[in-house]
């Protein structure tokens, strides 16, 4: 049984860091055969490792479950069937990860941080390339020809000029997304383990590469999640005065900066400008909220109900651009009560982890209120294990396997 539980986990550790690299809004099929296989690979490690003797914590356990009956319920009002298949299947996967790095012993928990980190790094790494090499490359290539939306051709011919990096991703904001919740937990694990110049050399490399690469994105919602959530752990936490009032300031330089090199962020008739966009597609969001209160529109419905309610010179969505609303408008009211209180949990098993674990999911909740966050499983895969490892508040199981191991305990959790 130890071999196979081995076996398991690697398969488990070998999804999580996979998925970020699977588009969304490409391949269904490919996207399907990866959560397949890590829903198998979940429950078979739930099975062994008995976990219906070890339920979630119960700051997990109802609101999933929540969503979960909110998102079945609704996908019985679908027009788009593999769309709700989509999303039923994202959330038990999602849960299901979850729950398999709860179960985890604290040296597998350790395995999956270093995983999570490494999977980071590399989507920082993969944006570097694309500002590097990839982009001056097709900085003349003429987009039009590839689609015959204009606003799609003029978005990534911008993106290119501009050196937006986006990874693997669709957007620049979900790589943004991505780094904004790693960045700080890469922070809080490898800061106490950096304790050699060669390890401390290690750690400051994917800081560098990390930070450069969310900077490049150019996202004014990763930066001003990543500022505000930072400010606001370090109130509640009662640091010195000035240690949140420097973080406010740089915010406010880089939100600066941004505004200067993407001008129409401030121009509010600019076509593209994403602020505008955003409110109308909220308002476009409250009229289907409005009609279908309870039960909502269905799992997967949005974007074919959206043309009905889009407001004029709104650009198409997928999205809502804002988890509470998109969720209410699919999922009805049950899974808007299941997703507040997933917030109002994940951010109180927080406050038991070092300040980054707390940074980072006050970041991700601060910018899924104003962006796609929540809705693409790329981003969500991430959010969803290191939601599992913080259902470990207790932390005599990890001093009792650095007893055992016989060295250190360096790395928080």
């Amino acid at each position: 049984m130890p071999r196979v539980d081995r076996v398991l986990w690697l398969g488990l550790l070998t999804v999580v860091a996979l998925r970020p690299w699977v588009l969304d809004l490409v391949v269904p099929e490919r996207i399907l055969t990866v959560q397949w296989a890590g829903l198998c690979i979940g429950l078979a490690w739930w099975l062994s490792q008995r976990g219906w003797r070890k339920p979630l914590h119960p700051h997990l356990l109802w609101p999933c479950l929540l969503l979960w009956f909110g998102c079945l319920t609704s996908a019985t009002l679908s027009e788009d069937r593999l769309e709700a298949l989509l999303q039923a299947q994202a959330l038990t996967f999602g849960i299901v990860l979850c729950a398999a790095a709860a179960l985890a012993p604290w040296p597998r928990r350790q395995q999956l941080l270093i995983v999570l980190i490494a999977a980071s790094t590399a989507l920082a790494l993969h944006g570097l390339w694309q500002a590097a090499v990839l982009f001056p490359a097709f900085e003349r290539f003429d987009w039009s020809r590839l689609t015959p939306e204009a606003y799609v051709a003029d978005f990534a011919t911008e993106v290119i000029a501009r050196r937006r990096v986006f990874g693997p991703f669709p957007l620049p904001g979900l790589l943004a997304a991505a780094l904004i919740l790693l960045l700080p937990v890469s922070v809080s694990v490898l800061r106490p383990w950096a304790t050699t110049p060669p390890r401390r050399l290690i750690a400051r490399l994917v800081f560098g590469v990390q930070g450069a690469a969310l900077l490049l994105t150019q996202s004014l919602g990763g930066f001003c999640a990543l500022g505000a959530a930072t400010v606001v752990v370090l109130l509640i936490r009662r640091r010195p005065w000035w240690q949140p009032a420097s973080v406010l300031c740089l915010a406010l330089v880089c939100i600066g900066t941004l505004l200067l090199i993407r001008p129409e962020l401030s121009n509010p008739d600019h076509p593209r400008n994403p602020i505008v966009q955003r409110f109308r597609y909220w308002q476009s969001t409250a009229g289907m909220i409005r009609d279908h209160p309870l039960r909502g529109i269905g799992a997967g419905n949005y974007a074919l109900v959206y043309p009905r309610y889009q407001r004029p010179q709104a650009t198409q969505a997928r999205f809502a651009h804002n988890a509470w609303l998109q969720t209410w408008a699919e999922w009805g009211i049950v899974g808007l009560v299941g997703l507040a209180a997933l917030s109002v949990g994940s951010i109180r098993l927080a406050s038991g982890h070092p300040i980054g674990f707390q940074i980072a999911l006050w970041a991700f909740w601060m910018l899924a209120s104003i962006d796609i966050t929540w809705s693409i499983l790329q981003v969500a895969c991430l959010f969803w294990p290191l939601l599992g490892i913080l259902s470990h508040t207790d932390h005599a199981e990890r001093r009792e396997a650095v007893r055992r191991g016989g060295g250190p305990d360096r790395t928080p959790a």
